[in-house]
Order: C-alpha cells, then sequence, then structure tokens
C-alpha cells in the first residue's frame, strides 16, 4: 500500500521528510497506475523521527 505524504512540488522536502519508502520508476516508463507493482527503496529513519 502507497499513497502520497502531501503536496508533491520539486521545492517541498516535508513530504519526503515524511516518507518511510521512495516508489523507483524506471527512466522508460512515463510513471505508474494504481494496482501497478513497483520497486521500493524503504528508508530508515531510526526512532528520532516523530
Amino acid at each position: 500500500f502507497a499513497r502520497l505524504t502531501g503536496p508533491q512540488g520539486s521545492g517541498i522536502l516535508t513530504s519526503m521528510a515524511l516518507a518511510n519508502g521512495l516508489v523507483i520508476v524506471p527512466e522508460d516508463k512515463p510513471g505508474v497506475k494504481e494496482g501497478d507493482l513497483v520497486q521500493v527503496m524503504m528508508l530508515d529513519w531510526g526512532e528520532e523521527v516523530e
């Protein structure tokens, strides 16, 4: 299960800071649709992030 963390502009880092994983989209694929299987790079922020 994946969902957006918030606004997705190029200058918005808060959304990325709240993420626990990043979807890897191949260069030759324009995007993904709901239901597509994707590769995910999981992020380990440790216990200090709330």
